[in-house]
């Protein structure tokens, strides 16, 4: 028969083996931790509505928006306001007050121009966009192809620091017309 002594001391030597095992559980956790980022926030087809007092400033849509420590990263963002149509790219990246766009980045404006890139950084306190490599942009006829795209919201400035083709085809007036 086994006596008390011999069962206490079972029972010891059994918890100091669950103790072990569980700091050595801890511990690997707490290594896979370290180097691996953890969600915050999940989000599925969500919608973000910037609004002050004199109205909407700005919205976004995205198909998935995921918070990894302080950036937001979405896929499948859309993104306008009043001084842009709609800008769009296939993910995309915000961190602090800067939104880095990636994937058939396009930008339609109000005035008809459509601007595409692979790679955008859209900084929302200045806004103002920059592309980051080739850029095409295109308005009616007119088509322009280059890199460095930098495009101004509140003026509504466009520039581009290397232009590899500029076309400009203007309409030429009508000579037969009813008098």
């Amino acid at each position: 028969m086994v006596s008390r002594i011999e069962a206490a001391l079972f029972a010891a030597l059994l918890l100091f083996v669950v103790i072990a095992l569980m700091s050595q559980a801890i511990e690997r956790s707490k290594k896979e931790g370290a180097g691996g980022e953890h969600k915050k926030v999940e989000i599925h087809d969500a919608t973000l509505r910037e609004v002050n007092a004199s109205g909407l400033l700005d919205e976004y849509h995205s198909r998935r928006a995921v918070l990894v420590a302080d950036t937001w990263r979405f896929d499948a963002m859309k993104m306008h306001n009043s001084q842009i149509r709609s800008l769009q790219a296939r993910k995309a990246r915000q961190e602090k007050e800067k939104i880095f766009l990636e994937g058939n980045v396009t930008l339609h404006r109000l005035d008809g121009s459509v601007y595409r890139a692979d790679k955008v950084r859209y900084d929302e306190k200045r806004r103002i966009l920059d592309s980051i490599g080739p850029f095409t942009g295109r308005k009616g006829e007119s088509y322009v192809r280059g890199t460095d795209f930098h495009y101004e919201l509140g003026p509504r400035r466009t520039e581009a620091k290397k232009v590899f083709a500029h076309y400009l085809m203007e309409k030429k007036p009508d000579d037969n017309r009813s008098r």
